[in-house]
C-alpha cells in the first residue's frame, strides 16, 4: 500500500479541509479527501497525538475524524505512516517559527 500525506499550503487552507470533513460523514469520505483533513488536522493541532484521543482536550469533533483514522488503520486501510502524519505537524511548526522570525 503507498503511502498518502498531504501537508497544507497554508493554515486556511487546512481550516477548509477540516471544516469540509466535519461537514459530512468521514466514514464515507474517500481515502485521499480523509486524509487531507486528517493531516490538515496535525497540521493545525501539532500537540494531537492519534494514541492520545481520549486525553484530547481541543474541539469535540476531531475525536470523530481521530477515530476514523483508527477504526481506517485496524482494517489495513492506512498504513502506520498515514495514521503519524508527523509530516505535517513538522510543516505547521516550521512555518510558525519562519513566520516569527519575519516578525522580528
Amino acid at each position: 500500500m503507498k503511502d498518502y500525506i498531504y501537508i497544507p499550503p497554508s493554515r486556511r487552507t487546512a481550516e477548509e479541509h477540516l471544516r469540509s470533513a466535519l461537514r459530512g460523514t468521514v466514514r464515507k469520505m474517500p481515502k485521499r479527501d480523509f486524509l487531507k483533513a486528517y493531516c490538515s488536522l496535525a497540521y493545525l493541532y501539532p500537540g494531537f497525538h492519534p494514541d492520545g484521543i481520549d486525553d484530547w482536550n481541543g474541539p469535540r469533533g476531531i475525536l470523530r475524524i481521530a477515530r476514523e483514522a483508527w477504526r481506517r488503520a485496524n482494517a489495513a486501510q492506512l498504513t502506520d505512516n498515514e495514521l503519524y502524519p508527523y509530516q505535517a505537524t513538522k510543516a505547521a511548526i516550521s512555518r510558525a517559527r519562519q513566520e516569527a522570525r519575519i516578525e522580528r
